[in-house]
């Protein structure tokens, strides 16, 4: 499909308050079928590193793609809802209606996941390139070549402003012959860059996440998240649930309400009872938003409550937010 139909299906389906259901349905239907060309393709750039063509998708895609999914997800597609609702269309049209909305809701989230770890990658990318010239750097002033240490850090692609004043400094030592000087700074800042790269390459799997919930498409999408930054368990029901927990040291629990054999309340009551489990963070991945299940979750001992289907952010902001790394 073309790129620009794309992008042009983007931007209609962003409707005015005013807009019947007939325009509404045909944009999403439009962007629907169009959203899965730019899934393909920011995945196969994932693979082949193609960061120009991937910065140009980034800058004009997931701004976008961000807008649409807060739009349709939150107010907006209850006031939609709401005035079908009142017109009388027919049940069936109804029902198609919010079947769109809900696979227009999965694909938006895949498509952010896409776009995040693209994302990622090319951090790692930088912080690799920085953590080579540095260590190359202070081998090459070791070795009393300062031409070539300096053509090195001349010739390094700069990415922010803090890389440049430090590439900046390490050009000003060199220039006054002050090499233990810039020594010390290429090796403070290689080491700082380091630890960003631990991080990004999930240095924190010494903790340990448990995710429980009877759709394995959720299961699937909390795995997406949070598995470049920790060490996540993955089970279908609260029995399986409490086995785990016998056998791991588990940091945080992500856990649904709504499920066979054990509901989510039912398992939460369940660990707050196992001492080394009283304080561990609990947090609430619910399709429900009544105030009942916030409540209920709240007294089980939740420190969160999130809707489905969540975002991408929402769920690492919460995880980032109750974890002790």
């Amino acid at each position: 499909m073309d790129k620009q139909y794309y992008y042009m299906s983007i931007k209609e389906l962003v409707v005015p308050q005013d807009a019947n259901f007939d325009d509404v349905n045909d944009a999403i239907n439009r962007f629907i079928d169009a959203l899965p060309f730019l899934a393909e393709e920011l995945s196969e750039n994932i693979r082949v590193m193609e960061y120009k063509t991937l910065a140009e998708i980034l800058v004009t895609s997931i701004p976008l793609i961000t807008d649409i999914y807060a739009k349709l997800l939150e107010a907006d597609v209850r006031l939609i809802i709401r005035r079908i609702e009142r017109t009388g269309y027919p049940s069936d049209l109804m029902a198609s209606f919010i079947a769109n909305l809900m696979t227009l809701s999965i694909k938006l989230q895949k498509a952010q996941y896409y776009g995040d770890e693209i994302v990622h990658i090319k951090n790692v990318e930088i912080c690799t390139d920085i953590v080579q010239t540095l260590t190359l750097f202070v081998n090459l002033l070791n070795e009393g070549d300062y031409t070539e240490a300096h053509n090195i850090i001349s010739d390094m692609n700069v990415f922010d402003d803090e890389t440049g004043f430090v590439f900046d400094r390490l050009l000003s030592s060199i220039v006054i012959k002050d090499y233990d000087a810039a020594k010390k700074l290429a090796f403070d800042y290689k080491e700082k860059h380091i630890k960003v790269l631990q991080q990004y390459a999930g240095n924190n799997y010494t903790v340990k996440i448990l995710a429980v919930d009877d759709m394995p498409e959720s299961l699937s999408f909390i795995s997406n998240v949070l598995k470049n930054h920790f060490k996540v368990f993955r089970v279908t029901n609260g029995k399986t649930a409490l086995k785990v927990l016998q056998t791991q040291k588990i940091d945080l629990i992500i856990l649904d309400i709504e499920m066979p054999v054990m509901s989510g309340i039912e398992l939460a009551e369940e660990i707050r009872k196992k001492p080394e489990y009283k304080e561990t963070p609990l947090i609430f991945l619910s399709g429900n938003s009544t105030r009942e299940y916030v409540m209920n979750a709240k007294k089980a001992g939740g420190v969160d409550y999130l809707i489905k289907p969540t975002s991408y952010e929402a769920l690492l902001t919460s995880v980032l937010k109750h974890i002790t790394l």
